[in-house]
Protein backbone atom coordinates (compact mmCIF):
# COMPACT_ATOMS: atom_id res chain seq x y z
CA UNK A 1 0.00 0.00 0.00
CA UNK A 2 2.93 2.50 0.72
CA UNK A 3 4.21 2.31 -2.84
CA UNK A 4 0.95 2.88 -4.37
CA UNK A 5 0.44 5.82 -2.07
CA UNK A 6 3.92 7.17 -3.21
CA UNK A 7 2.78 6.73 -6.73
CA UNK A 8 -0.49 8.93 -6.26
CA UNK A 9 1.31 11.79 -4.07
CA UNK A 10 3.98 11.87 -7.36
CA UNK A 11 1.03 12.05 -9.59
CA UNK A 12 -0.63 14.55 -7.55
CA UNK A 13 2.92 16.77 -7.42
CA UNK A 14 3.24 16.37 -11.00
CA UNK A 15 -0.28 17.85 -11.88
CA UNK A 16 0.28 20.44 -9.52
CA UNK A 17 4.02 21.48 -10.86
CA UNK A 18 2.43 21.50 -13.84
CA UNK A 19 0.62 24.89 -13.49
CA UNK A 20 4.34 26.02 -12.20
CA UNK A 21 5.33 27.73 -15.52
CA UNK A 22 2.19 30.02 -15.83
CA UNK A 23 2.42 30.39 -11.68
CA UNK A 24 5.81 32.04 -11.74
CA UNK A 25 4.49 34.98 -13.89
CA UNK A 26 4.64 38.18 -12.15
CA UNK A 27 0.92 39.41 -11.39
CA UNK A 28 -1.98 37.75 -11.14
CA UNK A 29 -3.78 39.44 -13.94
CA UNK A 30 -0.58 37.83 -16.40
CA UNK A 31 -1.32 34.13 -14.60
CA UNK A 32 -5.03 34.32 -15.26
CA UNK A 33 -4.61 35.22 -19.18
CA UNK A 34 -1.95 32.58 -19.77
CA UNK A 35 -3.71 30.29 -17.84
CA UNK A 36 -6.52 30.51 -20.07
CA UNK A 37 -4.76 30.46 -22.90
CA UNK A 38 -2.28 27.02 -22.06
CA UNK A 39 -5.72 25.40 -20.85
CA UNK A 40 -5.93 23.76 -24.24
CA UNK A 41 -2.31 23.28 -24.80
CA UNK A 42 -1.24 19.11 -24.01
CA UNK A 43 1.44 19.07 -21.43
CA UNK A 44 3.81 17.57 -24.02
CA UNK A 45 5.98 20.79 -23.50
CA UNK A 46 6.27 20.29 -19.31
CA UNK A 47 7.56 16.60 -19.80
CA UNK A 48 6.92 14.29 -16.69
CA UNK A 49 10.16 13.90 -15.15
CA UNK A 50 11.45 9.87 -14.75
CA UNK A 51 11.42 10.17 -11.46
CA UNK A 52 6.99 11.05 -11.44
CA UNK A 53 7.16 7.38 -13.21
CA UNK A 54 8.97 5.56 -11.37
CA UNK A 55 6.90 2.54 -10.19
CA UNK A 56 4.37 3.38 -12.68
CA UNK A 57 5.73 1.46 -15.99
CA UNK A 58 2.66 -0.32 -16.15
CA UNK A 59 -0.58 0.72 -17.38
CA UNK A 60 -2.54 -0.39 -14.06
CA UNK A 61 -0.16 0.91 -11.64
CA UNK A 62 -0.75 4.62 -13.29
CA UNK A 63 -4.66 3.87 -13.38
CA UNK A 64 -4.15 3.14 -9.63
CA UNK A 65 -2.47 6.32 -8.94
CA UNK A 66 -4.56 8.28 -10.87
CA UNK A 67 -7.19 7.43 -8.78
CA UNK A 68 -5.55 7.58 -5.65
CA UNK A 69 -4.46 11.06 -6.86
CA UNK A 70 -7.92 11.88 -7.91
CA UNK A 71 -9.99 10.41 -5.00
CA UNK A 72 -11.84 8.64 -7.11
CA UNK A 73 -11.83 5.74 -10.08
CA UNK A 74 -11.12 7.29 -13.62
CA UNK A 75 -13.55 6.44 -16.14
CA UNK A 76 -11.07 3.95 -18.29
CA UNK A 77 -10.55 3.63 -22.22
CA UNK A 78 -7.34 1.51 -22.03
CA UNK A 79 -5.42 1.16 -25.19
CA UNK A 80 -2.96 -1.40 -26.51
CA UNK A 81 0.23 -0.50 -24.03
CA UNK A 82 1.23 -2.16 -20.78
CA UNK A 83 4.38 -0.08 -20.45
CA UNK A 84 3.96 3.91 -19.83
CA UNK A 85 6.74 6.02 -20.51
CA UNK A 86 4.97 9.09 -21.29
CA UNK A 87 1.65 10.89 -20.11
CA UNK A 88 -0.12 13.72 -21.04
CA UNK A 89 -2.83 15.56 -18.99
CA UNK A 90 -5.09 18.35 -20.08
CA UNK A 91 -7.59 19.02 -17.09
CA UNK A 92 -11.15 20.02 -17.05
CA UNK A 93 -12.69 18.67 -20.42
CA UNK A 94 -10.09 17.99 -23.17
CA UNK A 95 -11.54 15.31 -24.93
CA UNK A 96 -10.58 17.31 -28.08
CA UNK A 97 -7.00 17.36 -27.09
CA UNK A 98 -6.60 13.39 -27.23
CA UNK A 99 -5.95 13.48 -30.37
CA UNK A 100 -2.73 15.48 -29.88
CA UNK A 101 -1.67 13.03 -27.33
CA UNK A 102 -1.67 10.61 -30.13
CA UNK A 103 0.09 12.83 -32.66
CA UNK A 104 2.78 13.46 -29.39
CA UNK A 105 3.46 9.38 -29.21
CA UNK A 106 2.22 9.43 -25.81
CA UNK A 107 1.43 6.09 -23.96
CA UNK A 108 -1.41 7.79 -21.67
CA UNK A 109 -3.81 10.57 -21.36
CA UNK A 110 -5.44 12.37 -18.35
CA UNK A 111 -8.62 14.48 -18.62
CA UNK A 112 -11.66 15.21 -16.57
CA UNK A 113 -14.44 14.18 -19.16
CA UNK A 114 -15.32 11.82 -21.92
CA UNK A 115 -17.32 11.49 -24.81
CA UNK A 116 -18.42 8.21 -26.35
CA UNK A 117 -16.20 8.80 -29.58
CA UNK A 118 -12.93 8.65 -27.24
CA UNK A 119 -13.95 4.49 -26.23
CA UNK A 120 -13.49 3.66 -30.13
CA UNK A 121 -10.76 5.99 -30.72
CA UNK A 122 -8.35 4.51 -27.29
CA UNK A 123 -8.79 1.09 -29.13
CA UNK A 124 -8.13 2.13 -32.14
CA UNK A 125 -5.07 4.24 -31.43
CA UNK A 126 -3.55 2.06 -28.18
CA UNK A 127 -3.66 4.96 -26.28
CA UNK A 128 -4.81 5.06 -22.80
CA UNK A 129 -7.59 7.48 -21.94
CA UNK A 130 -8.42 8.40 -18.47
CA UNK A 131 -11.09 10.47 -17.53
CA UNK A 132 -10.74 11.38 -13.84
CA UNK A 133 -13.44 13.77 -13.50
CA UNK A 134 -13.85 17.38 -14.48
CA UNK A 135 -13.89 18.59 -11.21
CA UNK A 136 -11.52 16.22 -9.46
CA UNK A 137 -8.61 17.33 -11.85
CA UNK A 138 -9.19 20.95 -12.07
CA UNK A 139 -9.08 21.36 -8.54
CA UNK A 140 -5.06 21.12 -8.64
CA UNK A 141 -5.38 24.20 -10.49
CA UNK A 142 -7.27 25.67 -8.39
CA UNK A 143 -5.06 24.66 -5.08
CA UNK A 144 -1.52 25.67 -7.37
CA UNK A 145 -3.58 29.33 -7.60
CA UNK A 146 -3.76 29.41 -4.04
CA UNK A 147 -0.34 28.42 -2.99
CA UNK A 148 0.80 31.45 -6.22
CA UNK A 149 -1.54 34.00 -4.17
CA UNK A 150 0.01 33.00 -0.64
CA UNK A 151 4.05 33.05 -2.00
CA UNK A 152 3.46 35.75 -4.06
CA UNK A 153 1.27 38.23 -2.07
CA UNK A 154 1.31 36.54 1.17
CA UNK A 155 -2.47 36.06 1.13
CA UNK A 156 -3.77 33.48 3.71
CA UNK A 157 -5.85 31.11 1.56
CA UNK A 158 -8.01 27.80 2.09
CA UNK A 159 -9.21 25.32 -0.36
CA UNK A 160 -13.02 23.98 0.60
CA UNK A 161 -13.55 21.24 -1.08
CA UNK A 162 -16.63 20.52 -2.33
CA UNK A 163 -16.63 17.54 -4.46
CA UNK A 164 -18.93 16.51 -7.25
CA UNK A 165 -19.58 13.74 -9.00
CA UNK A 166 -18.56 15.07 -12.95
Amino acid sequence: MRRAEEAAARVEDRILGAASPVLAEETLTDFLERSAARSRVLLEEIPWPPEVLAGLNQAEDLFAAVAQACDREPLIFEGDRREITSVGIVTGAAQREYHQAVAAGLDAYITGEATEWVLHQAAEDGVHYLAAGHYATERFGVIALGRWLEQHHGLEVEFIDLPNPV
